[in-house]
């Protein structure tokens, strides 16, 4: 039996994965994640859950749904992809708790970043896709199609223009003023991190009405202690 058909779109134009649970679905869920980045990107989350639970018995749920959203970068030396995403507290349908991610993933010789407005855009789209799954909820499907229309923050062959990107442009526009203010890049020098043989990932906060901007440096592997950073509360 021929497997579906494969749309022309979905060869040329790549989308975001994700990874974490939706309060739309019943357990962990996700899309386009690579097999090796999931188990280990679901490691680090697994253990700093678990030392967030170790560090405030009493009120690490408390902790966990009251932090903030957190954008990153992160290049291809530290768990095999270079990433740009943004990550947050979320939840299943029946209230266990866990982080949503949604991620630019591409392999490390194609790891090269976009402009600064390209990538502040997808940010701006990814943290408003990432506030609505968790808001309304989204379904994993309508999650996608809000995927689908994000501006790519790596560099890649250009097209032609068509009906997709013009689409596209119109989405962002409407996330953006539904969500708020656009994503900020860090004011560190950025780019350093995502240079070939780089393992030095950064962390930040756009400001909001509720947080001050806030940048986290992390050299190396992703550890538990970056996991309960992120994850400290308001």
């Amino acid at each position: 039996m021929s497997g579906p058909a494969v749309n022309a779109m979905t060869v040329q134009r790549p989308c975001a994965a994700w990874w974490g649970k939706l309060p739309s679905q019943g357990d962990f869920v996700g899309r386009r994640m690579p097999h090796a980045l999931t188990m280990r990107w679901d490691e680090w989350l697994r253990n700093g859950m678990d030392q967030l639970r170790s560090d405030a018995a009493d009120g690490w749920s408390t902790r966990f749904v009251h932090s903030p959203l957190w954008f990153f970068l992160c290049p291809a030396s530290i768990l095999g992809q270079s990433m740009v995403g943004v990550i947050g507290p979320s939840s299943d349908r029946i209230g266990r708790l866990f982080p949503l991610a949604i991620m630019a993933t591409v392999d490390g010789s194609s790891g090269i970043p976009a402009s600064d407005q390209d990538i502040e855009r997808f940010l701006s789209g990814a943290r408003d896709a990432l506030i609505d799954a968790r808001r309304l909820p989204l379904s994993a499907q309508q999650l996608d199609e809000r995927l689908a229309t994000l501006q790519w923050p790596f560099q890649q062959e250009r097209s032609a223009p068509d009906s997709t990107s013009i689409h596209s442009l119109l989405a962002d526009l409407d996330m953006g003023a539904s969500q708020g203010n656009a994503a900020r890049l860090p004011r560190m020098d950025w780019r350093a991190c995502m240079r070939p043989g780089s393992t030095t990932s950064v962390w930040w906060i756009s400001a909001t009405p509720r947080h001050a901007p806030d940048e986290v440096v992390q050299h190396e592997v992703l550890h538990r202690r970056l996991f309960t950073r992120l994850f400290k509360g308001a």
